[in-house]
């Protein structure tokens, strides 16, 4: 039986022509291979520092007036752009470690887990060196369809039924200013009796994000003054916001 098997084997080869390929072939196919699971976990990687970036400069001192808790904040400042990034590239990680040498030794849960550790470890890393924000702003100079993470920022702030409105001082006066917000609306800000952070410097042309009441739709009252930029975070950048615009 194994004599018939090996000779109409033998047979085949010579009737097709058929030749060894050279092994040189398949090293090539592998390193490929390789490199392109390799390239998807670093490009994962820098959707994870990015959104972490995104996650950090969250205003998470203020979650409940923005959202009415940490998971409804959460859900509202992450970017669905790069999550949806991250879970492509794993999943083209994964079918690439399928296709290596010896991928097809381990099953999925296996693969997804080396996968997924390595892109978090990495993209840990790169947020650690700053790539998460230098990507970001990259994107809002160079991509007219990416919408920044301060964009999103802003249109949380731009919610006075909830209390919350953030916006450009026009003029200040004793014991309220003028405000446009993110949608060019003009405000009157009555702040008395206001808890005005001591790094608040009102002056025109200063940007500040507030909470406390709307009174109606051109008046409101502020309970907490707080500067747009948050203290202890770097010189602001241009975050894709509409006060990116406005110098």
């Amino acid at each position: 039986m194994t004599k018939e098997i090996t000779s109409q084997v033998l047979e085949k080869i010579k009737k097709e022509d058929i030749k060894p390929e050279a092994k040189w072939r398949f090293l090539l196919k592998d390193y490929l291979v390789w490199g392109l699971f390799a390239s998807s976990i670093i490009i994962g990687a820098l959707a994870v520092a990015t959104i972490i970036f995104g996650i950090k400069i969250g205003d998470w001192d203020m979650h409940r007036q923005l959202a009415g808790g940490p998971i409804r904040f959460l859900i509202m400042t992450l970017s669905y752009f790069w999550l949806l990034i991250f879970i492509a590239f794993i999943s083209v990680a994964y079918y690439n470690f399928k296709h290596t040498k010896k991928g097809y030794k381990y099953n999925i849960f296996t693969i997804i887990s080396i996968s997924l550790l390595a892109t978090l470890l990495l993209g840990g890393f790169a947020y650690s060196v700053g790539l998460g924000e230098k990507l970001e702003n990259s994107l809002v100079r160079k991509a007219p369809f990416y919408k920044g993470m301060e964009h999103r920022r802003e249109l949380m702030w731009n919610q006075q039924e909830r209390g919350v409105l953030a916006g450009k001082i026009l003029e200040v006066r004793e014991g309220d200013f003028d405000l446009e917000d993110i949608k060019k609306m003009k405000w009157q800000v009555f702040m008395d009796k206001a808890e005005v952070m001591p790094v608040v410097i009102l002056k025109d042309g200063n940007r500040v994000r507030l909470w406390g009441e709307k009174i109606n739709t051109s008046t409101f009252k502020a309970h907490k003054i707080m500067p747009w930029q948050k203290p202890g975070s770097r010189k602001p950048t241009c975050l894709g916001g509409e006060f990116c615009k406005v110098k």
